[in-house]
């Protein structure tokens, strides 16, 4: 039984997200010096109840990390015990994947902690370069953890499969891959120097990061689709397997088989968390500095 775990705080990246457009818009503004940019800080109140928030945001993040850790230690322990299966590559990526899921955790809870997005951050030159470079590597390793957990489920299947929806399953692990491949990297190009996208008031121009969330909106929509596609395939592979699929060594009875496909079929809830995210991407663009209500 293959078990995904949680992706981790999807909807973190539109928290992210918002929090580098309005660095990109700082970066629009004109100081005659580094001295005055320094003396600048955005003029607005901080509000009592913004470190409950922080808590809350840090205790769901936490919580999730350690959930999805559970699922893939009850994945790796059945893996070891029982003689008929074993560790395959898919293990290895969801792994690796969960590993990556720390790693942007780790920068989010130090974004937080930093008070970045909130209202009060000073937005100077001495951290602001320092917190641009966290966010970005942040929004990479949510990137790539979310395609390689998103992966390793669909070579899970693709053992299972046949035909067309083998086929299809292939598609969806190219597809996917590219997609997010791009994504993750579009945060870090597009600034003539290239420095320029994290070392924000340096001499040079950039893109406007307008397309790139336009673009973060669909690779998330086109995600949650496919998730909920590869969770209704396990349903077809185990109720209505094809001769090749049913002679394929897999022989459950018909509880077992329904009680395979309910697991398999999480990926909804992962397709559910994808269309969230998009939701919130929406908002990106018309973000004024404060980020603590997302």
């Amino acid at each position: 039984m293959a078990v995904v775990p949680l992706p981790g705080c999807e909807h973190c990246l539109g928290i992210q997200m918002k929090a580098m457009g309005s660095l990109a818009r700082a970066a629009n503004q004109t100081y005659s010096t580094t001295s005055e940019l320094n003396a600048t800080a955005p003029g607005l109140n901080e509000r009592a109840d913004d470190d409950t928030k922080a808590q809350v945001m840090q205790t769901i993040l936490w919580v999730l990390v350690a959930l999805s850790a559970l699922f893939l230690g009850l994945r790796i322990y059945c893996k070891l015990i029982y003689s008929y299966t074993k560790i395959r590559f898919e293990d290895i990526l969801l792994f690796a994947s969960w590993v990556i899921l720390v790693a942007d955790a780790s920068l989010t809870e130090f974004l937080i902690k930093s008070r970045f997005g909130r209202p009060g951050f000073p937005i100077n030159a001495h951290n602001i370069s320092i917190l641009a470079i966290v966010g970005l590597a942040s929004l990479t390793c949510s990137f790539v953890g979310q395609v390689w957990s998103k992966t390793a489920f669909a070579i899970s299947i693709l053992r299972m499969c046949d035909g067309w929806k083998k086929a299809f399953v292939w598609f969806a692990i190219i597809s996917m891959n590219i997609l997010f491949a791009f994504s993750a990297s579009s945060f870090w190009i597009g600034c003539v120097p290239l420095k320029k996208r994290w070392d924000l008031f340096s001499d040079g121009t950039c893109y406007d990061l307008k397309w790139v969330v336009s673009f973060g909106i669909f690779v998330s929509v086109y995600s949650g689709v496919l998730d909920i596609v590869l969770a209704v395939i396990p349903w077809l592979i185990l109720v209505r397997p094809t001769p090749a699929e049913a002679s394929s060594g897999l022989k459950l009875s018909q509880k077992e088989k329904i009680g395979v496909s309910v697991a398999l079929s999480m990926g909804v809830l992962a397709g559910i968390a994808a269309f969230i995210k998009a939701s919130y991407m929406k908002s990106v663009n018309d973000a004024a500095g404060d980020f603590s209500r997302i």
